[in-house]
């Protein structure tokens, strides 16, 4: 047991099989972890790419493998660098999140190669926490970063007085929803009819998707309006 928590207060330098042994398989519990907070981290999100977070597992003993090789070279390490050039991924990542969950692996590659294990496991710790507050507070409404889900009202009038028209649809959203004021109800689109107009709104609020029927109701009360529809997209 004494041994084992020496190793964990190493100074990075030659270091033999025994020490090799201890990194690689650190690096793959890593990858594990990292595996399990990805799959955390889109809990309440269908769009996640399960082949990659599978790859963690492959890939941290990999890089810790590599980087093992080419700490105490010289020429390897730009032997490395020149043949990595080459490497090329045809397959575009969409999402940023997927990009900081490779960097997180590769730097934790990289602390447990050089043995660096207590400054990993403190990266792991922030990031877990981090993952933890997105996925069971703020995806739960718990807590908000943003003002709120997106709404977007697409609104049909019957009057060539816009203006008016403008101020009204939003003086009746702002009485309906308390959160809301004139000034962040943006008009962003009018189109021209031939006996009106056309206009698309979008704004914020919470638990967008359960007031989409009040924002209907809010827009119908008021006079001279042909149509209503109203879209609620999930604020990221």
């Amino acid at each position: 047991m004494d041994s084992l928590l020496d190793l964990f207060k190493t100074n990075t330098g030659e270091l033999g099989l025994n020490e090799f042994f201890i990194s690689i398989v650190f690096s793959l519990v890593v990858g594990i972890v990292c595996m399990l907070l990805y799959r955390a981290y889109f809990l309440n999100s269908f769009d996640r790419n399960e082949s990659l977070t599978k790859s963690f597992v492959l890939i941290a003993p990999a890089i810790t493998s590599i980087f093992w090789a080419i700490q105490y070279s010289l020429p390897l390490s730009l032997g490395l660098l020149g043949a990595l050039s080459f490497v090329r991924f045809r397959t575009p990542i969409k999402k940023p999140e997927d990009i900081g969950f490779i960097l997180i692996v590769i730097a934790l590659s990289l602390l447990s190669s050089v043995f660096r294990f207590y400054a990993a496991l403190i990266l792991l710790g922030v990031i877990a926490a981090v993952v933890l507050v997105k996925s069971f507070i703020i995806d739960k409404n718990l807590v908000t970063l943003t003002g709120g889900d997106f709404i977007t009202a697409f609104v049909s009038v019957d009057s060539i007085k816009i203006e008016e028209m403008d101020a009204r649809i939003k003086s009746a959203l702002a009485r309906r929803f308390t959160q809301l004021k004139d000034s962040v109800i943006s008009l962003d689109d009018i189109v021209t009819r031939d006996n009106g107009y056309n206009l698309r709104y979008t704004f914020q609020l919470r638990k967008g998707q359960e007031a989409l029927a009040g924002v209907v109701s809010a827009i119908r009360e008021l006079e001279s309006i042909e149509r209503v529809e109203v879209y609620c997209g999930r604020a990221s």
